[in-house]
């Protein structure tokens, strides 16, 4: 039993010692270098090697990405400059609308005091109006009269002269 631990133990430091030196540069039989290396670190290497790639890949693939970001902020802030345009045009356009709406209220106000104006100036005209047609009633009845009175007299007048 203790020859076969022995022969294990002697055997794991042999495979030990010899898993040490890996991975080591050597010249094969043409005078090639070489790289020595064991199982598990050829296959690290190839795992390595394949997440390598899926990083170079997934690089490509956000350098894309942010392309198409950096693209979209770009096409965004375009928006963004010919909206701020546009909200400029429309707060002027408003101010006009504003300005314009003032003065036509102005123009509302003087029309109403005009109105004002006019109808107490046609009240007025109405009373005048009432006036002139009773004086010129007056004045046809004063005509009448007198025209009949001094007919009468110079009726007379002529009868009285005729027959005298």
């Amino acid at each position: 039993m203790k020859n076969t631990l022995l022969a294990i133990a002697l055997f794991c430091a042999t495979w030990v010692a010899a898993q040490t030196g890996y991975p080591r540069i050597e010249k094969d039989s043409t005078g090639q270098l070489i790289v020595l290396m064991t199982l598990e670190q050829a296959q690290k290497l190839d795992n390595s090697s394949d997440i390598l790639a899926l990083f170079e890949k997934m690089e490509a693939d956000i350098a894309d990405y942010d392309y198409a970001c950096i693209k979209v902020i770009n096409q965004q802030g375009q928006v963004i400059t010919s909206m701020e345009r546009e909200i400029k045009n429309l707060k002027e356009q408003v101010q006009t609308k504003d300005a314009k709406a003032d003065s036509l209220q102005a123009n509302i106000s003087s029309y109403i005091a005009k109105e004002v104006t006019w109808k107490q100036e046609t009240e007025n005209l109405k009373k005048i109006n009432e006036e002139y047609k009773d004086e010129i009633r007056i004045s046809k009845w004063r005509n009448i009269i007198g025209g009949s009175s001094s007919g009468l007299i110079i009726i007379g007048l002529i009868t009285a002269l005729i027959l005298k």
